[in-house]
């Protein structure tokens, strides 16, 4: 699985393609992709039309740009060794998911590394549960321009690499700064 966002884009396939004014109508009830999955909760394995209509794709999507059924703002890296670039920008996301997700919270969990390497405009709070979040950039975190509050858990590191960072309130319960 790739370990960038930037990198899932390109693990995306077409499956069915359209030159057809209006594109690809309807849709598949169900996608089963041979039982497989992700093994992690940031990224999806997909099925479904392009934003244009004109292709059909199968491949990975990060679940923060997903729609409401499967979208979510929840990084999990289980490992101490596991490491996830966020390398494109991530912002606001409306609607109503199922996951009770508000579409612009970050939530940084397992023992693992999540890298925080664009400069975001999600409005919502950086929660720190657990392991490590890193910033690889200026005003990585959401609200660059106000700064969003962040918290950092027990077991949680937050770690800016030198960068400076705009945040609205800084809680620390039992983490690393």
């Amino acid at each position: 699985m790739p370990n960038s966002a930037s990198a899932l884009t390109s693990t995306q396939y077409t499956l069915i393609h359209t030159s057809t004014p209006g594109g690809i109508s309807g849709d598949f009830s169900s996608v089963s992709l041979g039982g497989a999955s992700s093994s992690v909760d940031y990224v999806l394995l997909y099925g479904g039309k392009s934003a244009s209509g004109q292709d059909y794709n199968v491949g990975f999507e990060l679940t923060w740009l997903a729609d409401e059924q499967r979208g979510n703002g929840a990084f999990t890296l289980a490992g101490v060794n596991d490491r996830f670039n966020v390398d494109i920008s991530l912002g606001d996301r409306s609607g109503v998911f199922a996951s009770d997700w508000d579409g612009k919270t970050l939530t940084k969990a397992g023992k693992g590394t999540l890298l925080l390497s664009r400069v975001n405009t999600y409005s919502g709070p950086t929660l720190i549960q657990q392991g490590t979040l890193e910033t690889g950039v200026e005003n990585a975190f959401g609200g660059a321009l106000e700064g969003t509050d962040v918290f950092v858990g027990e077991g949680g590191t937050l770690n800016l690499n030198g960068f400076s960072q705009k945040i609205g309130n800084l809680t620390e319960a039992d983490g690393w700064l």
